[in-house]
């Protein structure tokens, strides 16, 4: 159950960087963090002070059910995504998702002899990427480009989306 850790410093450092992002797999993890410390603690008064010693796997099934019921009762509005699905499958909890409500927009026909340049970005916590199209005024497509980089700075996903 569980593995060796060489460093705790660097693990507790590279834990309380994870939980600085904000998003949904982040406070996730942050409740997992939350419910094992709590659990190791109460392991711990309990073997100093009652002289009892619970197995491991006791342990870590309180660690679940305390996660189960926090996200039950505190969490309302898990937004459906990939990665929180697999999280909270991996721990063995079934949630209410909700899923995001499209933004339907519409383009606008630039003037006559001009060529209208429309560009995105998108930047989540596992994921980067820009792109665009330039259009005539009838709709028909001049050029289109789109990429990626390993920055994880919206600025900079703006700077590339605009050249």
């Amino acid at each position: 159950m569980g593995f060796e850790v060489a460093d705790s410093n660097n693990e507790w450092h590279n834990i309380l960087q994870t939980c600085r992002n904000s998003s949904m797999e982040v406070d996730i993890t942050r409740v997992y963090i939350c419910s094992n410390v709590s659990a190791i603690w109460v392991e711990r008064n309990t073997r100093i002070f009652q002289k009892k010693h619970r197995p491991p796997q006791l342990v870590m099934v309180r660690i679940l059910e305390d996660m189960k019921l926090y996200i039950q009762r505190v969490v309302k509005d898990i937004p459906d995504s990939t990665s929180v699905r697999v999280l909270l499958q991996n721990l063995g909890i079934d949630a209410y998702y909700h899923a995001k409500e499209p933004i339907y927009y519409q383009w606008r026909k630039p003037d006559p002899d001009y060529v209208k340049l429309n560009t995105d970005g998108s930047l989540t916590p596992s994921d980067q990427g820009f792109g665009g199209i330039a259009r005539k005024e009838d709709g028909t497509v001049h050029f289109a480009y789109m990429g990626s980089n390993s920055k994880r700075s919206i600025l900079q996903q703006e700077l590339l989306m605009r050249g």
